[in-house]
């Protein structure tokens, strides 16, 4: 991306190589970032990039909790991303729970601070949302609270738990 430049937040152009997406939690922490690229110029680019182009109701979802994203300078990453002290974690209320799936995250080679953190069903090792398989650890419990639940797990969870009260 040579010769673009970006806005940041602060209000100066940037090169975009010198600026990145800050994905900023309901609580108005810093809770991820990511570079950008050419598949991420515009705020809506970033959003589906940052989410994967899982599902658009999990940026809707984030956005109606008050998460937004802003592109900053590279070099302020360290001042914005210094842990979030609010109760709940990232201003997201404890995520629910279902008997027999346990809430794990990436902790293998390639975890991201952006991760979201998936339901797995512990006898088939799978995510309810049939995004993940975990037949050899590589997703795990610690430092979950610090990750956003999946979306689509937790709308999964609730068919789940329908059909088991049903």
């Amino acid at each position: 991306m040579n010769g673009v430049h970006l806005t940041a937040a602060d209000g100066k152009l940037y090169p975009a190589s010198d600026v990145d997406w800050v994905y900023y939690a309901p609580c108005g922490c810093v809770a991820g970032w990511m570079r950008v690229d050419s598949d991420s110029v515009t705020v809506e680019q970033a959003w589906k990039r940052f989410n994967r182009d899982t599902d658009p109701d999990l940026t809707k979802r984030d956005q109606a909790l008050g998460a937004r994203m802003e592109l900053h300078p590279r070099s302020a990453l360290p001042e914005l991303t210094r842990g979030c002290p609010h109760e709940p974690k990232w201003g997201v209320p404890e995520r629910p729970t279902l008997a027999g799936h346990t809430w794990l995250v990436n902790g293998g080679h390639g975890a991201r601070l952006r991760d979201k953190a998936h339901l797995f069903n512990d006898e088939t090792k799978r995510s309810v949302c049939n995004a993940h398989d975990n037949p050899w650890g590589k997703f795990q419990a610690f430092a979950v609270d610090s990750h956003l639940p999946c979306a689509n797990c937790i709308v999964d969870m609730a068919k789940l738990s329908a059909g088991v009260a049903a």
